[in-house]
């Protein structure tokens, strides 16, 4: 029998967040998804639906012949369309919603009890393993409130009980900063960009908010870690690194395992993380992020090759090209425009890749193949796809079959369906070509191709906006 929950959080990115463990748990069978529907409240008190996990939902929903939830949702949000279904869907809905005695009371209880940056979660489905699906459940809980529920009175009772015992770990969960930051080390790519200022601005937001700070400057290979792990052992509140996208993997693994947030001052060719998790380019906005009492650490999962990190993608064919083609000085002259120069000038070459996903061979063949960790390509509002997530605890396996780049660019979902692109979602994929080809990961080139590629959930701890 299915079983409803509805949770709600104080703050509008947890519920995604749960969406996203909900997501491994239908994926190794734990559960089974029927519908599942989010909401957020807005600082100014207006409801809305994330478009960003349109298509997450659309899977979950695909094998039903209606959205029960969605139905819910739509009139939660005050999308006119509930009271004007009188006929066959819409009375099977409504007898549904009854069944979970989701009446218009409880729609507009939902509404008034949700305060302001807050979200809210809505799952149906059923249990294949009930106690491991009720130790996840109570880890999202705790760190909310169950605001209805139609499970067993015993598996309520259980999972009452267990929401009981991590009360004192959701009390930590729930701080948007787990301390005050007032002492920051400033680590500076020089590469990045010293033609800008970037000194003052810092002063200028640090200084008069009582923030000690001070600065040290990258000269060689190691320097991100070494300076990075001095600085968690000197005892700051937070690492600041000014960089691209490397500099952002390199601080993020150094810090890894400690208690130390890292703070992102965009700089360098690429700033896609900054992009991804809404961190403003302008010097002076980001900086006043990393010591708002208003911004939270946000866990971020990291990939891993051997011994080494990434924390957006690794990736061969037309992607690697495009590093291996773009020269430092290009880089300095045009910035991330530098690297679509190159692929203009790259050739689309196909490839065969042969794919183990989690154990399972796939033979693949594109010009590009992508082992993500992030969705989006560096420009605000274009994703690669809108269901890739930096902390669902997946890697996503993209292989470009077509070469229509800028089609696909324009509307991946429409991509998909032709069959111009393949995705997967995996803990760990083997990479293997008949012929060695070049390797990038986060703007860098790594040895050829063969290569294994695992994620490391929730590895880097990132201060963002709320």
């Amino acid at each position: 029998m299915s079983s409803l929950i509805v949770v709600s959080f104080p703050d509008t990115y947890r519920a995604e967040e749960m969406l996203g463990a909900l997501r491994r748990l239908h994926k190794d069978e734990v559960i089974k998804l029927e519908d599942i529907a989010v909401v957020v409240k807005d600082q100014a008190g207006n409801l809305s639906t994330p478009q960003s996990i349109g298509n997450i939902i659309t899977e979950i929903r695909k094998t039903g012949s209606f959205s029960v939830l969605g139905i819910l949702v739509g009139t939660l949000v005050g999308v006119p369309f509930l009271g004007g279904m009188l006929g066959g869907v819409g009375g099977r809905v409504w007898s549904k919603l009854t069944n979970e005695n989701l009446s218009g009371e409880f729609i507009q209880q939902v509404r008034e009890s949700l305060p302001p940056s807050s979200s809210a979660v809505f799952v149906l489905g059923k249990a294949n393993d009930a106690e491991r699906a009720l130790d996840e459940l109570a880890f999202w809980v705790a760190q909310g409130t169950l605001l209805k529920t139609s499970l067993s009175d015993e598996n309520e009772t259980l999972l009452r009980e267990r929401v009981a015992e991590l009360e004192i770990e959701a009390a930590e969960l729930l701080k948007p900063m787990e301390h005050k930051i007032e002492r920051v080390q400033v680590i500076v790519n020089p590469a990045a960009g010293l033609e800008r200022p970037i000194l003052r601005p810092l002063n200028n937001v640090f200084r008069p908010a009582g923030i000690e700070w001070d600065v040290v400057i990258t000269q060689q290979a190691g320097d991100f870690e070494r300076y990075a792990q001095q600085a968690v052992a000197d005892g700051v509140d937070a690492v600041v690194i000014y960089g691209g996208d490397g500099s952002v993997m390199e601080a993020s693994a150094a810090l890894s395992g400690s208690n130390v947030p890292l703070g992102i001052i965009p700089g360098g060719t690429g700033n896609i993380m900054s992009v991804e998790l809404g961190i403003p380019y302008d010097i002076t906005q980001a900086a006043n992020i990393i010591i708002s009492d208003a911004s939270r650490v946000r866990s971020v999962d990291l990939g891993r090759v051997g011994d080494k990190y990434f924390i957006l993608r690794v990736s061969a064919g037309l992607e690697a090209d495009m590093v291996k083609n773009t020269s430092r000085d290009a880089k300095s002259r045009w910035g991330r425009f530098a690297y679509w120069q190159a692929m203009l000038s790259s050739p689309m070459t196909m490839t065969s890749y042969n794919l183990t996903l989690d154990g399972t061979p796939v033979q693949a063949e594109g010009f590009s193949m992508m082992v993500t960790n992030a969705g989006n390509i560096g420009l605000p509002g274009l994703p690669m796809l809108a269901d890739i997530s930096v902390s669902d605890g997946l890697l996503d396996v993209v292989v470009l079959k077509s070469t229509g780049f800028l089609a696909y660019l324009a509307n991946p979902a429409a991509a998909i369906a032709k069959e111009m692109v393949q995705h997967w979602q995996v803990r760990e994929v083997m990479v293997a070509t008949e012929q060695p080809v070049a390797v990038q990961a986060d703007g860098e080139l790594w040895d050829d191709t063969p290569f294994t590629a695992t994620i490391v959930p929730g590895a880097a701890r990132i201060i963002v906006p709320m």
